[in-house]
């Protein structure tokens, strides 16, 4: 009877003698590099979740045919040939082994040991990504149960108010209410729409009332696999249900895991109201309202349309008078109606500020109030009072992305382009919306401004992706680029005029004004009449002031031999410029009636009243960017003063200012990583 004690080693050294050790390693290695591979392109070819699982399996199948293969079979100079037994080769004479399974034995354990060592240190990172990821969410525009489709306000309710309420979470980034409602009717899955909006979970809901009872269901889904993390089904009395609503966002909260503090537990506990007709009334107007904003381009020039969105407001108040919701939402409605009628008014806005003051003695913590008195202030010029009140938005709804949006435009207009990239930058990340080629393209302005062109065309381009609009992307980067040159400069108002010849009346207002004012910079006098006058005529059909373009248009008919109707647009234009200086308004505040006066006294031939307000301009700003230096370089009211040394002196303190801010962005990108 043989020695069983042996039998392992036997095994062991059979094992080796047929190369089977050196095939394990070899194998494992490929197998390794197989799996990297799918797992690297499974996601930019958008291949079924299911695919390194069946890539696993058939690898798992294949090292048992590769054990088995290389226990009957060995490779051999004469080729592949069965292995004999143990037996047959002690009689032979024993073969040099070669070195080449050797050396690929040790190549294989060496690629096993570094995949290890990237998938150990790689997963580390993957995990403090999916961390970010995990904490994020999009809430999809519930559907009403409803036979009628009026009622589909209530079910928009029920979603915003959740929405709002885990907005309320600094710990958890969620996406904006304009993100999700392209997916109202989408048949996308779960998956797609994360991908899409770059969030790990996604709330999907339905809700009915039927008499004083309301029945509301909903899922939570994780968008990396399509599962079902949580659901329920609520029915409960419609008295209850601002309670329903944070008892969902609370579990959701607790489901992902995220940090509640006390304030902010607080403020998703608030009930609005309790008063449910005044709710009733409440979300009828915030439909009013929204449906008004989500169309504002075609609502331009007709307030009128608002007038059902406030009476619903009203009629909110009437049966509550605390609903500090109501008088938000009232100060946003009277904004848009009464904005440009009361420009030149002593009372300008005042009514905003007046009921936010009014909602926040109600409801100190509510968001919306600060951010009116933020536009309020920032209308009004008082930046550092403005800049306060979106901080607080900020603190009370760290998710508000309009909040930093404004901030960006806050620091526009201060010059300060650093704060101006982090803000939008903040603002992209909560707004996968429409607005979204707007943002990526006014970031994407922002880096033109600083002659960054590389970053630059990255948010263009992106943007163009999106919104397929290749006249505003060719405007904001291939013109701007030279526009500090007075001959190249030209080439680019000139192609502005031979894209207009092929548009023929498919233009539209800003169009209209870049080939108007490209023809009044050239010379082309007849031409910028004809275009200058349709643009005056679209200017009146949508009762805009036209604060910024009267001059323009006064230009362009007084070279056309128009001396009494441009005079009359001249004396609007100069009005525009000398209240808005009085008022302290956005024109002036902003410097563009300094500036324009200034184009207005140097046509005229008043060269000291000129240059008084072009020192003024100039000795308030610390950057100009390539949009003045547009204007100022080209502008044809500046054609009597151009050659002159002290307007050429004037341009290049600009162009020095300019340089030293660009340094000071440029080594901020380079500390954080962020230049192109």
């Amino acid at each position: 009877m043989p020695d069983q004690s042996n039998n392992p080693f036997k095994f062991w050294q059979e094992l080796k003698r047929r190369k089977v050790i050196r095939v394990i390693p070899v194998y494992a290695a490929a197998a390794f590099v197989l799996l990297e591979l799918v797992d690297i392109l499974t996601e930019p070819l958008r291949l079924p979740d299911w695919t390194i699982n069946l890539v696993l399996v058939l690898l798992c199948v294949g090292f048992v045919i590769s054990i088995i293969f290389s226990w009957l079979y060995d490779i051999t100079p004469e080729g592949v040939q069965k292995t004999k037994p143990i037996k047959e080769i002690q009689k032979e004479v024993k073969p040099t082994n070669s070195n080449v399974w050797k050396i690929t034995t040790y190549v294989s354990l060496a690629i096993i040991i570094g995949l290890l060592v990237v998938n150990i240190f790689g997963s580390r990172r993957q995990t403090e990504v999916d961390t970010v990821l995990e904490k994020s969410i999009a809430v999809r525009p519930f559907k009403s149960l409803s036979d009628d489709p009026e009622k589909q306000y209530l079910a928009d309710g029920v979603m915003d108010a959740i929405l709002l309420h885990l907005s309320k979470i600094k710990d958890l980034r969620v996406m904006s209410r304009t993100s999700v409602e392209q997916y109202r009717e989408t048949n996308k899955t779960a998956t797609v729409i994360g991908r899409e909006l770059d969030a790990m979970y996604l709330l999907e809901g339905s809700f009915q009332k039927y008499g004083e009872k309301a029945r509301l269901i909903v899922q939570l889904i994780k968008t990396s696999d399509d599962s079902h993390v949580w659901s329920n089904e609520y029915d409960r009395d419609w008295k209850d249900i601002f309670s329903v609503q944070s008892e969902v966002a609370m579990t959701i909260a607790s489901e992902l895991k995220v940090i509640i503090t006390p304030q902010e537990k607080q403020i998703i506990e608030k009930a609005p109201t309790t008063n449910l007709t005044a709710y009733d009334f409440y979300l009828r107007a915030l439909e009013e309202h929204n449906n008004y904003r989500e169309n504002w381009t075609e609502n331009q020039g007709k307030a009128n349309v608002l007038d059902k969105a406030i009476l619903l407001y009203q009629l909110t108040l009437e049966y509550d008078s605390s609903y500090a919701k109501a008088y938000t939402g009232l100060a946003m409605a009277y904004r848009d109606k009464h904005y440009q009628e009361t420009y030149f008014e002593d009372d300008f806005l005042d009514s905003t500020l007046i009921l936010a003051n009014i909602a926040l003695s109600y409801d100190s913590k509510l968001e919306e109030a600060y951010e009116i008195r933020g536009d309020y202030y920032l209308d009004h010029g008082k930046y550092e009072e403005a800049l306060q009140e979106y901080d607080a938005v900020i603190e009370f709804n760290p998710n508000y992305w309009r909040a930093y949006t404004s901030k960006a435009s806050l620091y526009s207009w201060t010059r300060d382009f650093l704060k101006v990239i982090e803000n939008y930058q903040k603002a992209i990340k909560l707004n996968r919306g429409k607005e979204l080629p707007r943002l990526l393209r006014t970031l994407g302005s922002a880096f033109v401004q600083l002659k960054m062109y590389n970053r630059a065309e990255f948010y263009l381009e992106e943007a163009l992706k999106l919104d397929h609009d290749s006249v505003k992307h060719n405007n904001e980067l291939e013109s701007w680029e030279r526009m500090h040159d007075y001959e190249r400069g030209k080439i680019i108002f000139t192609e502005v005029i031979e894209k207009a010849k092929e548009m023929h009346d498919t233009l539209w207002g800003g169009m209209l004004y870049q080939i108007a004012y490209a023809n009044s910079v050239l010379g082309n006098h007849k031409e910028a009449y004809r275009y200058w006058s349709k643009y005056a005529e679209g200017i009146k059909e949508s009762e805009g002031i036209g604060i910024s373009v009267s001059h323009r248009i006064g230009y362009a008919y007084w070279q056309a031999g128009y001396k009494e109707e441009a005079k009359k647009y001249f004396d609007d234009h100069l009005y525009h410029c000398k209240e808005s200086i009085k008022l302290n308004r956005p024109y002036s505040n902003r410097l563009g009636a300094f500036y324009d006066l200034a184009g207005y006294y140097a046509f005229f031939g008043d060269k000291e009243k000129a240059y008084q307000y072009l020192d003024e301009f100039l000795n308030n700003l610390n950057f100009f960017g390539p949009s003045w230096f547009r204007w100022i370089i080209f502008d044809p009211l500046f054609n009597g003063i151009r050659d002159e040394e002290k307007f050429q002196n004037i341009i290049h303190e600009m162009e020095i200012k300019d340089q030293k801010e660009i340094e000071r962005v440029r080594a901020w990108l380079e500390e954080n990583e962020l230049v192109l």
